[in-house]
């Protein structure tokens, strides 16, 4: 909000004085985020000063827009699947949002072959994230490819709850005896966390409390890599 234009100063001597204003700028957890001090002021003849300041918490918690045309649903054979839309992230804070894509491919029930979700994320410096999820079915043998990529789908993740805002449960089990290694992303591709390193049997099922702590409100990446196979998906926090 812009100075208020109507704030005066008066006193028992005499009923109006000139009043000034002055600023100060605090930073807030983001470039997006700040606090204003404002304070105006009016000194009278004898030199006696009056105050009054006034809080501006400034908050940023709009989402960037994709800019770019995304086909919602196509399909393609496995020998010709798509490259990624060129895309870019328009934002009113910040001026420079990557968009990072990534795939999922899975099997799906009654269809022959597999569905690709391919997800565009941008994310701001506060957060605040925007999603577009493309579907892609592919058409071909891709999902049997051969027996490692058939055993690594097998390898299931789950998240809950999901989004989060403390803390959330991550659960999988191993598709084979070795060392699994779980890590966390932001959205932009940076590592923030190592949640999980340890030795895994398999079959047993691997529960990983992982906590927020200091993570800003956004979109993350897991990706899970076993001896055998590997994993990846998104968690929210909020």
């Amino acid at each position: 909000p812009a100075k208020e234009p109507d704030v005066w100063a008066e006193d028992a001597c005499k009923s109006w004085f000139n009043v000034e204003v002055t600023e100060t700028q605090a930073p807030g957890e983001c470039d997006g985020s700040y606090i204003i001090h404002r304070t105006y002021w009016a000194v009278d003849d004898c030199g006696n000063l009056g105050t009054a300041t006034q809080v501006i918490t400034v908050v940023d918690h709009t989402p960037p827009v994709l800019l770019c045309d995304i086909q919602p649903e196509l399909k393609a054979d496995c020998d010709k699947i798509p490259v990624a839309t060129s895309c870019q992230a328009a934002d009113g804070c910040d001026d420079d949002v990557p968009v990072i894509v990534y795939d999922e491919i899975t099997k799906v029930d009654g269809w022959k072959g597999c569905v690709m979700m391919r997800h565009y994320t941008a994310t701001d410096d506060c957060g605040n994230a925007t999603e577009f999820v493309q579907t892609i079915w592919l058409v071909g043998d891709c999902c049997k490819a051969d027996q490692k990529e058939e055993k690594a789908m097998e390898l299931l993740v789950s998240v809950s709850p999901n989004p989060f805002r403390e803390e959330c449960r991550i659960t999988f089990t191993p598709v084979a005896n070795g060392r699994a290694a779980l890590d966390i992303y932001d959205a932009n591709g940076r590592p923030v966390a190592n949640a999980f390193n340890a030795i895994v049997t398999k079959g047993q099922e691997v529960q990983v409390l992982f906590q927020a702590g200091s993570l800003q409100r956004g979109v993350y990446q897991y990706h899970l890599v076993t001896t055998n196979g590997e994993a990846r998906g998104r968690m929210i926090v909020q």
